[in-house]
């Protein structure tokens, strides 16, 4: 390999694109340094050209195609000065495989690491900042990454989510230049969405910069691609993209905040520190996105997340749908436990209701004590030893960081939050938020609970403070709230929201109108109204601060009409009305002076907390040593930072300060208990959707825990089958081979075992329950309802069905995931040191099909050209291909063994 370093003038030997480039003024070349190689007789390629301000790289494929050609972005918001670009810029050689950019960005020393991979076919990518100054630097937000023009109508290339090219809220990532273009002006919906609505997240700043996150990306045109692989062991790190569209251009890799301005390490950099983003990673690949999958699992597997033969997960029984969420006596969960064992499962599993009660009287459970309830179940040791002994059972239990009770920890251990965190804007572009002026008042058609709670007073909708605690939210809906300014003015703009803060996304509203007076009218519908503004789009809440702006128009009164909330009563903290400009001075309020020190004790628990971490820790391992195999981290989303000092973390609490406390607590449980397998539901947002990278602290030998929650598909799952929104598990399965732990319904099943064999296929630890229903446990949009009798035949279905999944394990468990084409509904499942395998199709729909399926022997790894056994389906070879014929009624899967999963029955 040679590096050549030479000084160009403009057009001389560059690429046709980048001669284009510079003669549209994009790069005025002054000094090329490239790297090249061949690579199977042919060459990657990576360049630099470095200009005044700008270093401007070309990445290129094998087969020369240029996926990046242009000015490398370098963009930040530093101590509140907007950056573009490097200055003092350098470049140099490391041992023949790496090139060195250096720099300033502001105040900043930036590292720009480029290495050629050790296949030879990719790059990786680190960025480093350091500060050489005597003073913390605060970055509010950073964006780098390469530059790819395009025009979005032509370019051939499509941008593929990883691992999530589908979503679990059944959305497809998977865009076209042009709908990547539409989606980041802002004319389509990014992100997906996340239930439950009531965790409150941060703006997402997604959003708020137009930038797409994934886990990493894939640029293909179906023949060759590019995957650009983000990963960060340590820090919260997503891959970003963006489009400049001015210019037309893609802008991916590199690094850039998302989100919670994660990484957050990165949000302030001391004195003499620095801090490197995570590794990017990219590797060039023949094909379309597949290929560029299968990629990304080797590279996952060798950072050390794949299977060993030490992982042994266990079928669970669950008996949360038979039993529901009350208190158990011991007899029902023996009774449970035969069940378990007549199913062929090796592991009860209990949900809420083994912990202490709330009291004598409520038979609710108290959940998120860790508190084994022994008067009511006996000693849990000898549970433990009942359930192995009579029915062949090991004992797993759900553990809750959340609580549903504030007197069964300390009240020192619970968050607490300022009652206000930002003052509402007094001036805004030179015009007087008329709101705060002292003769405006706040009026409303009614206030929850009739005003008992002081966060919520209708005098808040014009009190200069933003925030939940200093909020209006309805006695009942419809609802309006008004400003009465005391005097007619000159208006032609309001802005409000449901809580500027970001910390509660639920109670917004979707749909209201802004009406004007100067004639006052108790009566919306009067005539002495004018509708100043609309906002009636019910699929999309006013979650943060919007601004509404009309024609100037005179009014002392200003309402807001309520027509429809998202859910529950709506919340308004604040309402901002701004005159056209007068040069008046600016309005002023007694109150607008915030005291920062004053907190409020909420009813949540500080997960940041060093004695409550410590404790925690102290009573789950108690729970271990008596015998429980299995342990689900549960409820313990993110619900906004913690303003207490004393409690041992920053000030406020961090996401990272959050995150690091729930899976420290997995780890010593793991280094105690190595026997203990631990399902760990993301650490911010629990359930419906990720935020963490599935990734994440994650490894069967040396991480935090085992496996991974797949989400909420345990209600209603054949429902989540036929919206697609399990079909997410598919990819997550061609991603990766980190397990995953489900529980489902056998009651949101068919007789055919859809959900079984499809959660069998795509979770590698399943659990499920329901020999009845318990009718409080129900989801939303009921189960399908059944006769005792149909209940009967389901269950003996399932035991049928285990037979064959025991039988077969081994594939389910410890095989190779892979893809027939890009058919969501095959599923290979193969071992390395077994030919064959087991293909499981399905058909989703409603109706009978029959499908003819072509399959490459070498996908199975055999070689002869003898037909193989087969059972399930009737096949015959055709070359190097075997063709199947198979039949398949509405809503069923199909289990074909293949090999040796025929010739030995696995």
């Amino acid at each position: 390999m040679n590096y050549l370093t030479r000084c160009e003038r403009s057009g001389q030997s560059l690429p046709l694109y980048m001669m284009l480039c510079v003669c549209l003024g994009w790069i005025p070349t002054v000094e090329l340094f490239a790297v090249a190689d061949s690579i199977g007789g042919q060459e990657s390629t990576l360049s630099v050209t470095i200009v005044e301000a700008d270093v401007c790289i070309r990445l290129s494929s094998s087969a020369m195609f240029d996926f990046a050609v242009g000015p490398y972005v370098w963009q930040a918001i530093i101590d509140d000065v907007e950056l573009t670009g490097l200055k003092k810029l350098q470049v140099k050689t490391i041992d023949n495989d790496t090139l060195i950019i250096t720099g300033k960005l502001g105040p900043l020393d930036i590292e720009h690491r480029l290495s050629l991979l050790e296949n030879l076919n990719g790059f990786t990518e680190v960025i480093c900042l350091r500060n050489p100054t005597t003073k913390d630097v605060i970055i509010d937000d950073i964006r780098t990454g390469f530059s790819r023009y395009s025009d979005p109508l032509v370019d051939p290339y499509r941008l593929v989510a990883v691992p999530y090219r589908r979503q679990a809220d059944g959305s497809l990532h998977d865009y076209s230049m042009a709908e990547v273009a539409a989606i980041i002006k802002g004319k389509e919906k990014i992100n997906p969405t996340c239930e439950p609505a009531w965790i409150p997240q941060a703006p997402l700043i997604d959003e708020s910069f137009r930038r797409m996150r994934s886990e990493s990306w894939i640029l293909t045109d179906g023949n060759q691609g590019l995957l650009v692989l983000k990963y960060n062991k340590t820090d919260i790190e997503h891959s970003v993209v963006s489009w400049n569209a001015e210019e037309e251009r893609l802008v991916f890799g590199g690094c850039a905040f998302a989100l919670h301005k994660e990484p957050v390490r990165a949000n302030r950099i001391g004195p003499g520190k620095a801090f490197s983003f995570g590794q990017t990673r990219y590797e060039f690949f023949q094909g379309g996105w597949p290929e560029g999958y299968a990629l990304y699992k080797s590279f996952i597997n060798s950072q050390g997340h794949g299977l060993t033969e030490e992982y042994q997960p266990q079928v669970q029984w669950e008996i949360l749908y038979d039993l529901g969420d009350q208190r158990w006596s011991r007899e029902s969960v023996l009774n449970q436990a035969a069940l378990a064992k007549e199913v062929g499962c090796t592991r009860i599993y209990l949900d809420p209701g083994w912990e202490i009660p709330v009291s004598a009287e409520n038979p609710a459970p108290l959940y998120g004590s860790a508190l084994w309830d022994e008067k009511r179940l006996g000693p849990l040791d000898q549970m433990v030893k009942l359930l192995k002994s009579s029915y062949g059972l090991e004992l797993g239990l759900w553990t809750a960081s959340r609580v549903n009770c504030d007197w069964q920890w300390p009240q020192d251990y619970f968050r607490k939050t300022l009652t206000a965190t930002r003052k509402a804007n007094v001036v805004r572009q030179g015009c007087r938020n008329i709101a705060l002026l002292p003769s405006a008042k706040a009026a409303a058609s009614s206030v929850f609970e009739n005003g008992q709670y002081s966060l919520h007073q209708t005098a808040h909708l014009n009190d200069g403070l933003y925030g939940n605690s200093a909020s209006w939210i309805a006695g009942t809906m419809p609802a309006w709230v008004e400003i009465d300014l005391g005097g007619e003015h000159t208006i032609s703009e309001v802005c409000f929201s449901n809580d500027n803060t970001s910390n509660f996304r639920d109670r917004a509203v979707s749909s209201f109108r802004i009406l004007t007076g100067t004639q006052y009218n108790a009566d919306t519908k009067a005539d002495t109204w004018r509708v100043v503004a609309e906002y009636q789009q019910y699929g999309a809440p006013l979650q943060k601060q919007m601004s509404f702006s009309f024609e100037p128009v005179t009014a002392r009164w200003i309402r807001i009409e309520i027509l429809q909330p998202t859910n529950e009563n709506v919340r308004i903290d604040e309402i901002e009305i701004y005159e056209v400009f007068s040069g008046v001075p600016s309005p002023s309020r007694q109150n607008q002076v915030v005291d920062i020190e004053v907190l409020q004790t909420l009813t949540e628990l500080c997960m940041a907390h060093e004695k409550w971490r410590d404790e925690r820790y102290q009573r789950l391992s108690k729970l271990a040593k008596e015998g429980v195999t299995f342990l689900m981290f549960d409820f313990h989303g993110w619900l906004g930072a913690c303003y207490a000092a004393d409690h041992g973390h920053s000030i406020p609490s961090t996401i990272n300060d959050h995150v690091e406390s729930i899976y420290g607590i997995a780890r010593k449980i793991r280094q105690q208990f190595p026997n203990v397998r631990i399902e760990m539901h993301d650490g911010v947002w629990p359930w419906g959707c990720r935020y963490l990278p599935s990734y994440f602290r994650q490894g069967l030998k040396d991480g935090d825990y085992d496996e991974n929650w797949a989400y909420e598909f345990m209600w209603n799952s054949i429902n989540d089958l036929r919206s697609g929104k399990a079909l997410c598990l598919y990819y997550y399965n061609l991603a990766y081979d980190i397990p995953m732990y489900l529980h489902f319904n056998i009651n949101a099943d068919n007789e055919q075992c859809l959900v079984f064999w499809w959660m069998a296929s795509t979770v590698r630890h399943i659990g499920f329950g329901g020999r009845t229903n318990a009718a409080r446990m129900e989801p939303h949009g009921k189960l399908t309802v059944r006769t005792p009798e149909q209940q009967h035949r389901l269950f003996d279905h399932y035991k049928d069905a285990m037979i064959q999944y025991n039988r077969l394990k081994r594939y389910f468990t410890h095989g190779q995931f892979s893809s027939i084409g890009e058919d969501e509904t095959l599923h290979l499942h193969t071992l390395s040191d077994r030919p064959g395998g087991v293909l499981v199709v399905f058909n989703l729909g409603d109706e009978y099909v029959k499908r003819v399926l072509r399959l490459p022997l070498r996908k199975l790894n055999l070689i002869s050209s003898d037909m193989p056994p087969i059972k399930g389906a009737t096949g015959l070879l055709d070359g190097t291909d075997l063709l199947l014929e198979i039949e398949l009624s509405a809503e069923s899967p199909a289990v074909i063994e293949i090999g040796a999963a025929a010739a030995s029955g696995g």
